[in-house]
């Protein structure tokens, strides 16, 4: 299960909270950020504007406590191809997985992650 979360908040240099704005948007890395709960494959949906695109979309899932990369990424149903389609980093210190999409994403579009 995924849930939504601005990785809860940021500190501006005036010492007050601010949440991520859209909900999930790092700036400071300039990632999309989601907490993963339990171990089944989690979806991330985007919709994106008419006429844009979101370019070399970076992904980091925290609590991940696998020790490897996930066994497959779907993008819009179609299974991505690891090293070519996306580049994936498992960061066992900090529970993190970090994954880099090479296709830029446009309209609707929804990553199913299977761990």
């Amino acid at each position: 299960m995924l849930r939504h979360v601005p990785r809860p908040r940021f500190q501006t240099a005036d010492a007050s909270l601010e949440n991520y704005a859209p909900v999930g948007f790092n700036h400071v890395y300039s990632t999309w950020e989601a907490d993963l709960t339990g171990t089944a494959a989690v979806g991330l949906n985007w919709q994106v504007p008419a006429g844009q695109s979101l370019l070399g979309l970076s992904i980091v899932l925290n609590n991940y406590t696998k020790a490897i990369s996930p066994s497959s990424l779907n993008l819009n149903g179609t299974a991505l191809v690891a090293n070519q389609d996306y580049f994936a980093s498992v960061v066992p210190a900090t529970q993190q997985l970090w994954i880099t999409l090479k296709n830029n994403l446009s309209n609707s579009a929804t990553l199913t992650i299977t761990p």
